[in-house]
């Protein structure tokens, strides 16, 4: 277990960076770099209608969120993603940046909610330490999934203190699943999981920030460590409280 004092806090660094807007729009081409066999096409959020959010970037005004970051950071490629046509892609220039879209949820404080997203990583670049799905308070705490040093890792700063926990390398030139299980309670748990495989947890802490949480960031909501420019993709995000399966 380690905990990392320098993230603490920085949930209210992301939301004031909205105030600096980004561009995201649609290309027509696909990025040369990812030359991973095609994947059937399905229409966006099919079977999830009923969750809390479900939302696959199909939608080139993304209506559903809120853009941060640099401007010229942010955009859609068609990729072969996983779900429908489009992607978000998301780019950084420099360590402690962040290029994302904000969803506005809840707030939840009880119960148990899922997240699941669709997430791919170039292998041409450095893996120091970027987020890749954020869920957080207005105030303080937040719980993240990140890459840190080539590894997927799981964070929480909801409990005192901050920790986080490593779990398998990040699969690099493919489509990865990334779920999370946030159980909600005083103390709570929280599950990472990989393809569907267990990958980290982080249990006995408190998982409630006293506002509840209220906002899903994915894309790169923060870099850190030194991190050098680095470029993700996202599709199909899903927020339930019901499992949500890598489908």
């Amino acid at each position: 277990m380690i905990c990392d004092h320098r993230r603490v806090g920085r949930w209210l660094v992301v939301l004031v960076t909205l105030s600096a807007c980004g561009r995201v729009d649609f290309e027509s081409r696909v990025d040369a770099r990812l030359d991973s066999p095609p994947i059937p096409l399905r229409d966006d959020c099919v079977g999830y209608e009923t969750a809390l959010f479900c939302d696959g970037f199909e939608d080139p005004a993304l209506a559903k969120w809120s853009v941060g970051g640099q401007a010229e950071s942010m955009q859609i490629d068609a990729l072969a993603p996983p779900h429908g046509a489009r992607v978000l892609q998301s780019d950084t220039q420099t360590t402690q940046d962040a290029s994302f879209v904000l969803a506005r949820l809840g707030p939840f404080a009880v119960g148990t909610i899922y997240m699941r997203g669709w997430f791919y990583v170039p292998s041409n670049m450095a893996l120091t330490h970027f987020d890749l799905f954020d869920f957080n308070s207005d105030g303080a705490g937040g719980v993240a999934a990140l890459v840190s040093f080539g590894k997927l890792t799981l964070f929480q700063s909801t409990g005192s203190p901050a920790t986080s926990m490593k779990g398998p390398s990040v699969p690099l030139d493919r489509w990865m699943c990334l779920t999370v299980e946030l159980q909600l309670g005083e103390p709570g748990n929280i599950y990472l999981a990989v393809d569907g495989e267990p990958a980290a947890s982080i249990t006995g802490v408190d998982t409630v920030p006293g506002t509840g949480f209220q906002s899903l960031l994915t894309g790169i909501p923060w870099t850190d460590e030194g991190q050098t420019p680095v470029r993700a993709y996202s599709d199909e995000i899903i927020v339930d409280d019901k499992p949500i399966a890598c489908d």
